[in-house]
């Protein structure tokens, strides 16, 4: 059997990131703009990002509260449709914080290409499993 290059970098890039994060949470701060360049460097054509400021509580479990979910959220699809190409994003949901989430259903179907799930992080949302 004949061994098959893959071309994962250049005009034929095939790998796909399905888990990466921007945004801002405690000391760190992603720039989807950095993220992007590190795409390219090392052949990622796409990348499923969610942004860490949708994180609840930090690591002590202090609430953090700056934006609300919506409006994270919102601030990520912008920054996804600025290079549609090459991001898709998972909506951050915080069970413990949110009371109103219809917003989630009209940001899927306003943007059914561009969402490919939900995220949570049971850690930073006091979840118990």
């Amino acid at each position: 059997m004949k061994k098959r290059k893959i071309d994962i970098i250049g005009e034929n890039k095939r790998m796909i990131d399905s888990h990466a994060h921007i945004g801002k949470f405690e000391d760190w701060d992603f720039k989807i703009e950095d993220l992007y360049d590190q795409m390219q460097k090392v052949g990622i054509r796409q990348t499923v990002i969610a942004n860490l400021a949708g994180n609840q509580f930090n690591y002590k479990h202090e609430l953090l509260n700056e934006y609300s979910t919506y409006e994270i959220n919102k601030m990520t699809m912008e920054r996804v449709q600025e290079c549609a190409h090459a991001f898709k994003m998972l909506i951050w949901i915080r069970p413990l914080m949110d009371e109103q989430i219809d917003w989630i259903e009209q940001m899927i179907n306003t943007y059914p290409k561009a969402i490919v799930g939900l995220k949570v992080h049971p850690y930073c949302a006091k979840l118990k499993l």
